[in-house]
């Protein structure tokens, strides 16, 4: 069988070391809880801590306490290795411990240097990272932070024996502060041999820092840590959490996993290394290209890939890892089908005959599926359909595809010219249905066009049915065949009623300015839009039945309300309105009257010889002018055609006399005297005048309206300064009476 669908399933990781050439244990000895498998520890050394993860190594007078790892651990060529440990030196004693050390040698030794020699084991070969905390000799050569190298030799303090080129110690205050303080070593080899290996040292996170080139008596060595105590100065040094972690090349990376008859996929290795690969074990001709895997039949397969490192000093090479790779059987996928005719559809049975898959997967093409081993399905109506199978295994997929072509279903259905018309409107129908004869018997159609009239026509293709009244009518579709099948198709259609506007107004006629009323009625049954038009250029009026409105400018204006329908036609009414002009009228403007004993005419000159004209004034006259002798305000109101106009005059009274509030009878010439004034303008009859002190004495009193007023006297007597009350009653000459009434006051 002929795969269509290739599908790669899975991604895993089959990776593996060999162990034959190399120790590749990773040392460590780590806290919560101490792991002590592998490592030797000498008798002084004991757990503290809350948790018993303190390694204490000394904490007595001439003590020398270590650990070591028991195998030797490989530091490969183009690796780095990373140690970390915490230290805390406390409870010191006449100046603290000697110190502590750590070391990395060619062999394993029994015998461990006291003080002042840090525990460091005797007769060394390798690298010692020390740290030397009391100065034994007095030479200020001490305490110190340093790196060296020793060969089959023992540290002495303030000695340079096995001191590096450039690879100076550290002079530093004691690390006597009762905390942890963190230590980090990290070997890096530099290319050529173990002479070149860069050493990057870190106490107490910056305490002390120094990078320099360091010496390894080999590639595969042993490390421990050391301390040591003196006679007279001593105390407690503890370590915890170390590790020694040699950092592998390659990494471990993701390996496919693989089916038979696909495409495989390239061993990649994305964190880098630069790698190169071998067929086996012991092949010397390492190749830079990925091997590709025999995928034809289901096996494993291995391949060795190292680490590639190029330098200045020539090219290094890690040690090989075997990747493994298991090709998969794929799944065979296969299936036939058989059709059997219906009255919906065509039934289809599918039969699996598919080989090596556990789990299967259908998909009809028709937006439908399944996940059953053998199934039967109904597709719902003719065309070619797409079938998928698909199939998997633990590990692998595989697929076909086939298409099914149904030619014979059994389905009705039908077109309308329109599904929403207008009343009086009519629709037309086109059978689309898919029916065939069957068995030699015609095929029975009928129409039902929900209506009273002429409800049902039997045809396969109906006349143009026309729709006289509003509403919604379903139409529907019957067929059967000679199978026997039957089946219904319904439509609806919608009959909007025939459109109708109109509207009332309260007046035809109104004056400018005046507002009328609208009402408009409309048949809102697929109404869409409802429109007011004025000719009178104001803006329309949208979407409303009922509003005011006011016209400024004389004339006749059209008004129109449309109203635009869904279906049916656009409908508009329109009325004419009759706006009359507002008579003007204009009197005179305000003025004043005296009381002379004559009035003047006040009229409409603009209207008065219009005879449709009519007034009517605020004092009951109705003619076009009046006579006013007295002083008001005179409204007059004209009336043409049914609009009016007003307008008033307001006479003020200018007959009156001028009354001093305050005099000073000082004979200087000025306001020597209190009487009114303008009285010489005045046409008086009659004038009377009283003057009253505070006591309701009169102290004054006068006929005559050209005298001189009072002086302030009484009885040839000065009056006091003071307020005073006058009276004074005048009758002019056109027989008005006026009097007045007031405070004056007399000034000393």
């Amino acid at each position: 069988m002929k795969k269509v669908l290739p599908v790669l399933l899975l991604f895993s990781v089959f990776a593996f070391k060999l162990a034959a050439q190399v120790p590749s244990h990773l040392g460590y000895l780590l806290s919560a809880p101490i792991d002590t498998a592998g490592w030797t520890f000498s008798s002084t050394v004991r757990f503290d801590g809350p948790g018993q993860d303190e390694i204490v190594l000394v904490e007595r007078a001439n003590e020398v306490g270590y650990v070591f790892y028991q195998q030797p651990q490989q530091i490969f060529f183009c690796d780095s290795t990373v140690v970390e440990f915490e230290v805390k030196i406390e409870g010191a004693s006449n100046g603290g411990s000697d110190g502590f050390a750590f070391w990395v040698l060619s062999s394993k030794s029994n015998n461990y240097a006291a003080s002042p020699g840090l525990g460091i084991p005797t007769n060394s070969t390798g690298h010692v990272f020390l740290a030397d905390m009391f100065d034994n000799d007095n030479n200020s050569n001490n305490p110190i932070l340093g790196s060296r190298y020793f060969n089959n030799q023992n540290y002495t303090e303030g000695s340079t024996v096995g001191q590096l080129p450039g690879n100076t110690d550290q002079l530093n205050s004691p690390i006597t502060t009762g905390v942890w303080l963190p230590v980090r070593l990290v070997y890096t080899w530099a290319g050529g041999t173990v002479n070149n290996v860069q050493l990057t040292a870190t106490v107490g996170g910056g305490l002390w820092t120094g990078t320099a080139f360091v010496t390894l008596a080999s590639m595969n060595t042993y490390f421990g840590i050391s301390a040591s105590n003196g006679a007279a100065n001593f105390s407690k040094l503890s370590i915890r959490n170390l590790s020694v972690k040699p950092h592998a090349l390659p990494p471990e990376t993701l390996i496919p996993i693989l089916c038979t008859d696909q495409t495989p996929l390239p061993y990649v290795f994305p964190n880098g290394g630069n790698p190169v690969w071998y067929d086996d074990m012991f092949d010397n001709t390492p190749s830079v290209v990925a091997p590709t895997i025999d995928v034809t039949t289901a096996d494993t397969n291995d391949v060795y890939v190292a680490s590639r490192v190029i330098t200045s000093t020539g090219i290094c090479y890690g040690p090989r890892m075997r990747l493994r790779t298991i090709v998969h059987q794929s799944p065979l996928i296969d299936f036939d089908f058989t059709k059997a005719e219906g009255c919906g559809a065509d039934t289809i049975d599918f039969k699996n005959l598919s080989q090596d898959a556990d789990i299967y997967f259908w998909d009809f093409g028709d937006g439908t599926d399944t996940s059953v081993f053998e199934t039967n399905h109904i597709f719902a109506g003719a065309g070619e359909y797409n079938v998928v199978l698909r199939g998997q295994n633990d590990f692998c997929t595989d697929s076909m595809v086939q298409k099914i072509k149904l030619e014979n279903p059994f389905t009705v259905s039908f077109d309308i010219s329109a599904d929403s018309i207008c009343q009086n409107g009519r629709v037309t129908f086109n059978n689309t249905s898919a029916v065939s004869d069957k068995n030699g018997i015609p095929t029975y159609w009928k129409w039902d066009f929900g209506t009273a009239d002429w409800d049902t026509v039997i045809a396969k293709n109906p006349p143009t049915k026309w729709y006289y009244e509003p509403g919604s009518y379903e139409v529907k579709l019957t067929v059967t065949n000679g199978l026997p099948c039957t089946d219904s198709f319904s439509r609806i259609v919608r009959v909007d009623p025939y459109p109708s506007v109109n509207f009332t107004r309260i007046d035809t006629v109104i004056c400018q300015g005046d507002a009328i009323s609208f009402k408009g009625t409309v048949q809102t049954e697929g109404l869409d839009n409802l429109t007011w038009t004025f000719s009178d250029g104001t803006p329309n009026i949208a979407n409303m039945t009922e509003f005011n409105k006011s016209f400024d400018i004389p004339g006749v204006y059209d008004v129109n309300l449309t109203a635009m329908y869904r279906i049916c036609h656009d409908s508009t009414f329109s009325r004419k309105v009759v706006v009359r002009t507002v008579p003007n009228i204009n009197l005179p403007k305000d003025t004043v009257l005296c009381y002379l004993g004559q009035g003047f005419e006040v009229g409409d000159a603009i209207n008065a010889t219009n005879p449709a004209a009519k007034y009517l004034w605020s004092t009951g006259d109705t003619g076009s002018a009046i006579t006013i002798k007295h002083h008001g305000t005179y409204k007059a109101t004209v009336t043409i055609d049914g609009c009016s106009g007003s307008d008033e005059i307001t006479v003020s009274k200018d007959c009156y006399i001028n009354i001093p509030n305050a005099f000073s009878p000082d004979g200087d010439g000025l306001n020597d005297y209190f009487f009114p004034r303008n009285m010489s303008e005045q046409s008086i009859r009659e004038f009377k005048m009283q003057i009253y002190n505070r006591y309701g004495q009169v102290v004054f009193e006068t006929t005559n309206a050209e005298g001189r007023g009072w002086d302030g006297r009484l009885n040839g007597v000065e009056q006091p300064f003071g307020v005073y009350v006058y009276t004074i009653e005048v009758t002019f000459t056109n027989g008005a009476n006026e009097s007045y009434s007031g405070n004056v006051t007399l000034l000393r």
